[in-house]
């Protein structure tokens, strides 16, 4: 289905609205700005495994990597810092606002738990505790990995 999805990018998305649209939206985890980081880095650490990826897969992720690569070289403009206005605005255009990224929380300092207690009569009586964070935005290096999230 990953395959078909980047061929259609590829060969009938003339206008690239589809491209544009996976080039927006949110990425599936905290790990990624957009849902388009996580296929490229998806695909080559499917080929580097020894085991469990059959002849007919690896086919597969090498089509869609060259089906990749030409997309890089034909709308190389889709493809700038998506920090930059110009490809944002280039990105915005067909009326798909990049997301805000992810918000990261960090705990840092000592936690006081929530202190819960019920009656005979089964009345829940809870108490607050306190826990001491950082709140970062969620900009992973390349938009390809949040594996080390830097302290605010």
């Amino acid at each position: 289905m990953l395959g078909n999805l980047i061929h259609a990018c590829t060969e009938k998305d003339a206008n690239s609205l589809l491209l544009k649209t996976l080039l927006t939206i949110p990425g599936p985890s905290y790990g990624c700005v957009r849902y388009w980081d996580w296929i490229e880095p998806h695909c080559v650490s499917q080929l580097a495994k020894k085991y469990g990826v059959s002849e007919a897969q690896q086919q597969v992720y090498t089509q869609i990597l060259v089906n990749i690569k030409t997309l890089r070289q034909e709308k190389t403009a889709l493809f700038g810092d998506i920090n930059d206005p110009e490809t944002r605005q280039l990105l915005e255009a067909d009326g798909d606002r990049l997301t805000d990224p992810y918000l990261v929380w960090k705990n840092v300092g000592g936690a006081e738990w929530i202190d819960v207690k019920t009656d005979a009569a089964n009345h829940l009586e809870c108490g607050a505790g306190e826990l001491k964070t950082t709140v970062s935005k969620s900009l992973p290096q390349g938009g390809l990995s949040n594996e080390y999230i830097e302290d605010m």
